[in-house]
């Protein structure tokens, strides 16, 4: 099985030498430790597997019944159960169904293009299958709290397994375009290193299921799910070295995939995930870098793992497009106040201008900080 080094904090204190008799007892020990040690000075490295990053850093994880792909199958009609309502009203509670007059102008542009998506960790399942390494989401679904009455992503809705099945029925409603993402940490256990060729056939197959279908493919290399390893190596997005690492990724699924795939996403809505920073102590790699500052130091890592991955993807030749999803909402002033106008550019700056104006407008931003 692949393994890597992985760094590991000793305490201070820690045994440095020991004299044996006979080669076999220790008599006495000694060490050359101080007393009041700082204990993040002291590390190691130590060689582990994909299977043991489960084993010490996640543990059990739960097993769908499916465990092999599934084929197309019809869905009876007495399964088939109707469509949600069009609107939902935060008041009246329930369910709206507004009655508006048609207006001709609701109409999409004719090359607009819509359809349904995914994210790997929320529908995949199959959390170790076929040798895909933890994501810091295997870990932050086993604190207790953390998730909804402790939820694990472990098999989730098993499209691991039913993705055919699930494409089917896409193609079935008439749905053109199918967006999900691909799991870094199954191409890339480690999030680098060693390659996993199953985790490559698998998408494979999911990408010609949909064009079998005539269903556009719409890939998203990183939904959140930073993997594991490089979130303890060297602090996920905190570090720049995350950059490298994502890029190398990003050429070899674009290589992979390149001449099938006509739509490119690089990251899903930076600004969420980068607000997840910090993680929850004690139970990820510690940063010295001050909790406030660290949502901005991930926000720029990932611009400029974007930024080289566009590159890359126009280098490398991809027949499409390339770009990433953000997300925000439309901003109005409360008045007609002065204070109203700067407060709602103070919004724009900090939720979709934080991301876009950096890539689309100037390279150099003024920003209303506060850290």
């Amino acid at each position: 099985m692949k393994s890597l080094l992985l760094p590991i904090a000793l305490g201070a204190g820690s045994v440095v030498a020991q004299t044996y008799t006979n080669g076999t007892v220790p008599t006495a020990t000694t060490s050359n430790a101080t007393v009041a040690g700082n204990a993040s000075l002291f590390a190691t490295t130590i060689n582990v597997s994909v299977e043991d990053l489960w084993d010490e850093f996640i543990g059990p994880v739960e097993v769908a019944k499916i465990n092999t792909t599934v084929a197309v199958t019809p869905v009876p009609t007495n399964s088939l159960i109707p469509p949600p309502p069009l609107y939902y009203s935060p008041f009246p509670p329930g369910a709206q169904n507004p009655m508006v007059s048609r207006n001709s102008s609701w109409k999409f542009p004719k090359n607009f293009w819509w359809g349904v998506a995914s994210a790997a960790y929320q529908v995949e399942g199959a959390a170790k299958a076929e040798g895909r390494g933890p994501s810091i989401w295997d870990k932050l679904t086993r604190i207790p709290g953390n998730t909804v009455a402790n939820q694990t992503g472990d098999i989730a809705d098993n499209q691991y397994y039913l993705y055919k099945q699930d494409i089917a029925r896409i193609a079935a409603l008439g749905v053109p375009y199918y967006s999900f993402s691909i799991s870094w940490s199954r191409i890339l256990p480690f999030g680098k290193g060693p390659v996993n060729e199953q985790a490559l056939a698998h998408y494979d197959d999911l990408i010609g299921t949909c064009l079998e279908y005539n269903v556009q493919p719409v890939v998203t290399l990183f939904h959140w799910d930073t993997p594991l390893y490089l979130q303890n190596l060297y602090g996920g997005w905190l570090s720049e070295e995350i950059v490298g690492d994502f890029v190398n990724y990003a050429r070899i699924v674009f290589g992979r995939y390149g001449n099938k795939v006509q739509h490119w996403f690089t990251l899903n809505e930076p600004i969420v995930f980068c607000d997840g920073y910090p993680l929850p102590k004690n139970y990820f790699k510690a940063s010295s870098i001050p909790a406030k500052q660290q949502p901005y130091v991930c926000g720029q890592s990932a611009l400029l793992a974007h930024a080289q991955a566009y590159h890359l993807g126009k280098a490398m030749g991809l027949n499409g497009t390339v770009s990433f999803k953000n997300n925000g909402g439309y901003k109005i002033p409360l008045t007609n106040s002065s204070e109203d106008a700067i407060a709602v550019q103070r919004s724009w700056d900090f939720n979709e201008g934080w991301y876009v104006s950096g890539l689309l407008i100037s390279a150099t931003l003024e920003y209303f900080l506060i850290l």
